[in-house]
């Protein structure tokens, strides 16, 4: 259907080139309206009316009459492994996501551990998946819905062989 399920790495430098760029991409991924971003953020209408015409050109989204958003990308969109943007996140946002305690009512840290096959390691994997796959289904019935009943999630599932470098050495 002519949707990205990647960006080119010169786009997604682009994005992490311009901190205003990429909250605004990032917003307009995730389906705020343009009146929603002006509402949460400190941007001037003609400021955000730059970043967003600068997005189009950079063919991430459609900007349509009156300001209205367009999404190009898939429901299955990603970020290029190891590209900008995945660096970005984890310079710079990773550890500040982890500083929490996950004891609120809407978060949960879950850490188990225990020695899997392979075969096993795949199927995790596979659950794993699916979970974001449920999460994407979740986030496209929500998007529908007010954006004051909405609020940011960020759904981390990670697994792989690892040691702590204590035992290691």
């Amino acid at each position: 259907d002519g949707r990205l399920s990647e960006l080119t790495e010169e786009q997604e430098l682009a994005l992490v080139a311009n901190l205003k760029l990429l909250l605004v991409g990032l917003l307009a991924i995730n389906h705020w309206t343009a009146a929603d971003i002006l509402r949460a953020y400190r941007l001037t209408q003609a400021e955000l009316l730059r970043l967003l015409t600068r997005l189009d050109r950079m063919r991430v989204i459609d900007l349509l009459s009156e300001n209205r958003i367009r999404v190009r990308m898939a429901r299955n969109f990603n970020w290029r492994k190891d590209g900008p943007i995945q660096r970005f996140f984890q310079e710079r946002v990773q550890s500040q996501f982890f500083e929490s305690s996950f004891a609120g009512a809407e978060e949960l840290r879950l850490i188990v551990h225990g020695s899997l096959s392979s075969r096993s390691n795949a199927l995790v994997q596979q659950r794993m998946r699916k979970i974001g796959e449920e999460f994407d289904s979740l986030v496209e019935q929500d998007r529908h819905l007010d954006h004051a009943l909405r609020t940011g999630n960020t759904l981390v599932l990670a697994i792989r062989p690892w040691e702590l470098g204590l035992f290691a050495e």
